[in-house]
């Protein structure tokens, strides 16, 4: 794990101080993050999602414009804006008497290319290393 602001530029340096352990797989805490860590990646010459595979958390624009595109969580962006705005209404009110409660706004997986192997893309070193020689 590293930890570092939300930022592309912060995805590059990331990977500089994860990829000697050469993970499976980098689950970035934003898009931005994950984009920065594909370009760093590319710069290495690692291929993705072939070697490792790379996941972000928005869903922003960039992400399915992204060579490769990114694998994202998208966030149910116009419900948690209703509902904010329908608890903000209610507490204006004055309307406090029901009991509290928890809502729950389900994400969507967004599978793109940055996690999903294709068969153009070289096996895994564990793959390759495994493989038997004849």
């Amino acid at each position: 794990m590293a930890l570092g602001d939300f930022s592309v530029e912060w995805g590059r340096a990331a990977v500089d101080e994860v990829w000697p352990a050469r993970p499976d797989a980098l689950v970035c805490a934003n898009d931005l993050i994950a984009i920065g860590a594909l370009q760093r990646l590319q710069q290495l010459g690692v291929t993705v999602p072939g070697e490792v595979a790379v996941t972000g958390f928005d869903d922003i624009p960039m992400a399915a414009l992204s060579a490769p595109g990114v694998t994202t969580v998208r966030q149910p962006v116009p419900e948690l804006a209703a509902e904010a705005a329908r608890l903000l209404a209610l507490r204006l009110s004055g309307d406090n008497s029901g009991p509290q409660r928890s809502i729950r706004l389900a994400p969507a997986l967004v599978v793109r290319e940055s996690s999903t192997p294709s068969r153009l893309t070289p096996p895994r070193r564990a793959e390759r290393d495994a493989a038997p020689v004849t």
